[in-house]
């Protein structure tokens, strides 16, 4: 859940950033890229600020779909019902935005070789979980590692993004369709469904396999 966490840092942090290209030629240079691609919500791009190992599409297209859904519902929310209503849904303030951009700016980078690990301290205030993310040198290129923003070892995890996409597009739409009255009744309805969606992946993946007679 920390990792899930900090990858949500990372992907709301997006009014600061510059969507103009950036030279990976650091960590740090590599994350403000991601961050520059996260902020015009190009997919194509932040996957090339990635590290993503054979295997590893489906679960990294999960949670940038995750991204995305919040950004529609977001944007669905203020449309609807304001800027004021729409914040329960939890888009940061640039106050907010700036305190997290600095906690990161503070990290701590090893540089071994062709790898490379960030130490975040955390701050509780800023909203931002303690944690670590690693990166890769590709070419000449830094990029950070898909499996260490995401934690894709873990296959719930993923999972549960895909899910949590699918529901929050679906809540967006209702949003635009009407079916809310308010910002907080549309919040109510997604949480609900939210932690029953949760509660359903948490089974299916903790089942055991059935076996052949």
């Amino acid at each position: 859940m920390r990792r899930m966490m900090i990858a949500a840092t990372v992907m709301v942090m997006v009014g600061a950033a510059s969507a103009q290209a950036i030279k990976t030629d650091s960590p740090g240079a590599a994350l403000d890229a991601l961050l520059a691609a996260v902020k015009t919500q190009d997919v194509a791009a932040i996957k090339k600020t990635l590290f993503i190992e054979a295997g590893q599409e489906g679960e990294v297209d999960a949670f940038l779909g995750l991204m995305r859904a919040t950004d529609a519902l977001q944007k669905s929310a203020t449309a609807k019902f304001g800027a004021e209503q729409a914040k329960i849904f939890g888009a940061p303030t640039g106050a907010q935005i700036d305190a997290r951009l600095a906690v990161l700016k503070d990290a701590s980078v090893k540089i071994f070789d062709d790898t490379a690990t960030m130490t975040i301290a955390g701050d509780e205030k800023a909203k931002v979980p303690a944690g670590t993310l690693t990166f890769r040198k590709v070419e000449g290129a830094w990029q950070v590692e898909a499996k260490s923003l995401f934690m894709l070892n873990d296959s719930r995890k993923s999972k549960l993004a895909k899910v949590l996409g699918e529901l929050i597009t679906a809540v967006g739409k209702e949003i635009d369709a009407g079916k809310f009255v308010t910002a907080n009744e549309a919040g109510q309805s997604l949480r609900e469904r939210s932690v029953a969606a949760a509660l359903a992946v948490e089974r299916a993946t903790s089942q055991p396999a059935a076996t052949q007679p």
